[in-house]
Order: C-alpha cells, then structure tokens, then sequence
C-alpha cells in the first residue's frame, strides 16, 4: 500500500466522508467489501460537521469518491477518479522513491 510505503518519508492521507456514511453503512463494517473503509491508518474528516464545512467549498469536492494529491504548500496537483492514482504513484516515486 502506496501510504505505508511512503507515510514515513513526508506522504499523508486525509479521507473525507459525511457523518452519514458511517450511520448509514456501520452495520457493514465487518463485511469484506465495505469494512476496509472504517479500518484506515489515517485520518478521517467529516465534511458535514459546522467546523468542516470550508473544506468541500475550497477544495471543491464534486462528489465521492475523488482522489486529490495536494502538495505540501497546499497547491492541488492532481484530481479525479481511477486515472489520478497512476498519476499519483509516478509523483510519489519522482519525489519519494521506488514503488515496491
């Protein structure tokens, strides 16, 4: 996994998802499809809670899911679906080595 790989050398993830996606499809955790979503080793922000409003505004979240790679300095670099993955591991091993 790309985050374990480079999570100690400056990479990060931030998952965003509403409140609701967890009342909603809690019951599903424990299946094989739907649980990996409640068991990641990063963060997670909750996009309808007041203090987090800003962040579908300024990132201008169109949906879900959307994959955004975000530099350091705040500048979007990419963002998308499927095809932003390839373009994030070609900057990852630009930047932060091979990918195993």
């Amino acid at each position: 996994m790309l985050y374990e790989q480079f999570h100690d050398k400056g990479f990060e993830v931030i998952g965003f998802t509403s409140d609701n996606f967890f009342e909603t499809y809690g019951s599903y955790k424990d299946e094989e499809e739907i649980g990996p979503l409640f068991n990641q080793p990063w963060k997670t922000v909750f996009t309808d809670r007041p203090e987090n409003e800003f962040i579908t505004e300024s990132y201008y979240f169109s949906g879900v899911p959307i994959l955004m790679v975000i530099s350091p300095q705040g500048v979007t670099l990419e963002r998308g679906y499927s095809e932003v993955y390839q373009k994030l591991k070609k900057i990852l091993e630009e930047n932060l080595g091979e990918i195993e």
